[in-house]
């Protein structure tokens, strides 16, 4: 038994138990009392033991919190992991419930509440806005009401939204008869909005950034950093796409020219 005081007329905890240690919580500090009495197999009991005393101390240490994914800088879509570590000097990790939040520029969102502490959550963005000022918050309150909590220290950006490449021929027109080509052809590819916050550029591939490939006829793709030249006679298909930073991928577009 557990009492708050020494005469046991307050109880907080009286149970029966074949071992010989019990772990239990206490969630308010204060002075308590405890003694133990045992019971043999035809249920005799013994007198009470002598009664100890202990001193629940108040936890003032907030949880620590840590968000481990997204910390900013990045580019999303998709499903997203977000992940993050939470403990306690004294509330078990896994009574700590999680609450994540989101923003973009205006108040905190509430993404999710009392989660699960096993430091993964999926967050389907599809049901978001694109944006580039997205924040993330990992919060928790341990047994006494302390608080602890962690954001990205800086904005990323979530981007749903595949990128759209536009091919253009130099000579604009076919400059001979029946829409043939005399001069050979120069071609150039232009993808607007590669994070569809971005002015529309001639991308290149850069670790971690978007790309285009193209083709052409059946050849094998490679990728685009210049523009090329056509100068093999007769009719030609020049086959091309682009990923932007996020991962979204452009259906395949092509060109005919002759």
């Amino acid at each position: 038994q557990i009492a708050t005081d020494v005469d046991f007329v307050n109880v907080v905890f009286d149970v029966a138990s074949g071992d010989s240690d019990y772990t239990l919580t206490l969630t308010t500090p204060d002075e308590y009392y405890w003694r133990v009495q045992a019971v043999d197999n035809n249920g005799l009991l013994s007198s009470w033991s002598d009664v100890w005393m202990f001193t629940r101390l108040a936890d003032t240490n907030p949880p620590v919190v840590e968000l481990l994914y997204p910390v900013g800088g990045e580019y999303l879509s998709g499903e997203v992991t977000i992940l993050w570590d939470a403990t306690d000097d004294f509330t078990p990790n896994v009574d700590l419930p999680i609450t994540i939040e989101y923003r973009c520029g205006g108040p905190w969102q509430i993404l999710a509440s009392d989660e699960e502490n096993d430091g993964v959550y999926l967050w389907d963005t599809t049901g978001y806005p694109d944006g580039t000022i997205y924040m993330i918050r990992i919060s928790t309150e341990d047994y006494w009401g302390n608080m602890g909590s962690d954001e990205s220290y800086t904005t990323f950006t979530v981007d749903n939204t595949a990128p759209e490449t536009t091919a253009y021929l130099d000579p604009a027109t076919p400059d001979g008869e029946n829409n043939w080509y005399v001069s050979n052809v120069r071609i150039t590819l232009v993808t607007e909005n590669m994070s569809r916050f971005l002015n529309p550029v001639t991308i290149s591939k850069i670790a971690g950034e978007g790309y285009t490939m193209y083709k052409i006829d059946d050849g094998d793709w490679q990728e685009y950093f210049v523009p090329f030249t056509v100068i093999e006679d007769g009719e030609h298909t020049v086959e091309y796409y682009s990923v932007d930073n996020a991962g979204n991928e452009e259906p395949v577009k092509s060109v005919d020219f002759k």
